[in-house]
């Protein structure tokens, strides 16, 4: 009969794989958990602000902001603005007028800010937002 006989090298090889096995497996659970937990918010929160800066824009070149009209800006931004979300936008102009309109609820959520320059007639203006979802 034929003996096998494999000696203590068999046993450090198997405990060599199952070590492998077992940090590869850690290692390839925790990067899977971070890289999961990074995208969750990021996108979505980046496409809020972006549709901030698109209201916002849409504004300027309908010539909304331009007008200096608080009720005129409410108005058209509630017009725009989807259903789940609201948005609070002040505008200065170098001259030294400003208007508001909107109001920001603070809470733990996360809120979405930008700012863009206008032009009022020969003069600029500045114009800051802040959106984000609602309650």
């Amino acid at each position: 009969m034929l003996k096998y006989h494999y000696g203590s090298k068999a046993v450090v090889f198997t405990l060599d794989v199952l070590i492998a096995i077992t940090i590869f497996a850690l290692v390839y659970f925790v990067s899977v958990y971070y890289v999961s937990k990074a995208s969750d918010n990021g996108f979505s929160q980046l496409q809020m602000t972006a549709l901030g800066s698109d209201i916002l824009a849409l504004l300027d070149h309908t010539g909304v902001l331009g007008s200096l009209n608080a009720n005129l800006t409410y108005n058209k931004t509630r017009e725009l603005l989807p259903a789940g979300y609201d948005m609070r936008i002040t505008a200065y102009t170098a001259d030294g007028f400003s208007f508001d309109t909107g109001n920001i609820q603070l809470s733990d959520r996360f809120v979405g800010a930008g700012k863009r320059y206008f032009a009022v007639g020969s003069d600029y203006g500045e114009a800051r937002y802040w959106i984000w979802v609602k309650e």
